[in-house]
């Protein structure tokens, strides 16, 4: 709607969402099969967060087009950008869960977790919607940045953290990997009878 009320036509609009959905695709389908051969998934989902926060910053400047040409290939390359980085994290987060879930509850936590990220795109899109109304479409896009650099940050600093995968034989929640853990496994075998 803000594109088509600054005068950009049907036609570059659906260009737009062209190359939006193309870059996703593509990208979906390379970030997966890299993520599986490297099994880097913390360095993909970091960015695949940047490149994406990159394409809203470029969207946010293009309200400051002069020009419909500007205006359309700031949109173009930021809709690419966006594209590109919720390709690239939309499968690998997918995984990356999987990776950390015992074989027994996947399903269950999977589900929660596609809950919880559908819920925020129809939440952050009546959000957005609300801010671009109250203060403008810049405003709401930069708003949506900040969101997204909140992401960018607990991805960041959780890169710093140690990995632990549960193995698929991981049958009891009490997975010992090194002595260090026994005194917190042997609690929580004694609280789980309580």
């Amino acid at each position: 709607i803000w594109g088509k009320q600054q005068g950009l036509s049907t036609i570059a609009l659906a260009n737009i969402g062209a190359v939006f959905t193309f870059s996703k695709g593509f990208v979906m389908v390379l970030s997966g099969y890299i993520s599986d051969k490297t099994r880097n998934r913390k360095g993909i989902l970091l960015t695949g967060f940047i490149t994406a926060l990159l394409g809203l910053f470029v969207t946010a400047v293009a309200d400051w087009s002069t020009d419909l040409k500007s205006l359309y290939l700031f949109l173009l390359f930021g809709g690419i950008l966006i594209g590109s980085g919720v390709g690239s994290v939309y499968c690998v987060m997918t995984a990356a869960l999987s990776d950390h879930t015992p074989p027994q509850d996947r399903a269950s936590a999977i589900g929660v977790y596609k809950f919880w990220r559908d819920s925020g795109y129809a939440m952050g899109g009546l959000l957005t919607g609300f801010v671009a109304d109250a203060s403008g479409g810049s405003f709401a896009v930069t708003t949506l940045s900040v969101a997204v650099l909140v992401g960018v940050l607990v991805i960041g600093i959780a890169l710093f953290y140690q990995e632990v995968e549960v193995p698929d034989d991981a049958t009891s929640p009490c997975h010992l990997e090194s002595a260090d853990e026994v005194t917190l496994c042997i609690n929580q075998d004694t609280n789980s009878d309580l």
